[in-house]
């Protein structure tokens, strides 16, 4: 049974958080919360240590512009985590840079097939966690994609509905 499917009363460890910013007290019962939260929707939330992990390491992202795919596959292993998996931690850089990055998920991967940005080869490899091939597909097909459109005026939003809605 996976970690986060334990019952509320026992604190997952993964939740364990330290920081100097907020007491002691309610770093255990934010602890508590989440573990209660993992248990009751059956996913895990990202603890709040990794959340200040993942914030700091977002603060310097490459310029979509410019960025490799080696460099994204470097930035995506930096980022993943326990409750953010390849495609969470790909919203989280498309959120944190204010959509100088396009999310990724399961309606707007179809999108992307049926208007033949990608294959519905490229499609599978983001269910699977080969971030070599993940990086390669997303950084020279759907970004180049993403900024032709957002190069238009179009809004983050706007086009991540248009890809899901091309499904």
């Amino acid at each position: 049974m996976p970690e986060y499917k334990k019952s509320i009363w026992e604190p997952n460890p993964k939740y364990k958080t330290e920081n100097d910013y907020i007491s002691h007290d309610l770093l255990r019962i934010i602890d508590t919360i989440q573990s209660i939260e993992a248990a009751k929707k059956r996913v895990p939330p990202i603890p709040l240590q990794d959340l200040i992990k993942i914030a700091k390491k977002c603060k310097n992202l490459p310029s979509s512009d410019t960025i490799t795919s080696e460099q994204f596959e470097k930035k995506l292993n930096h980022l993943l985590s326990y409750g953010a998996g390849i495609k969470m931690t790909i919203a989280i850089i498309a959120g944190v840079s204010h959509g100088q990055y396009p999310p990724i998920d399961k309606k707007n991967l179809s999108g992307l097939v049926k208007m033949q940005v990608i294959t519905a080869n490229e499609k599978e490899f983001f269910s699977r966690k080969k971030t070599g091939c993940i990086a390669n597909v997303y950084v020279n097909k759907i970004l180049p994609k993403w900024r032709k459109e957002r190069n238009k005026g179009k809004l983050p939003q706007a086009i991540d509905e248009e890809w899901a809605k091309a499904r």
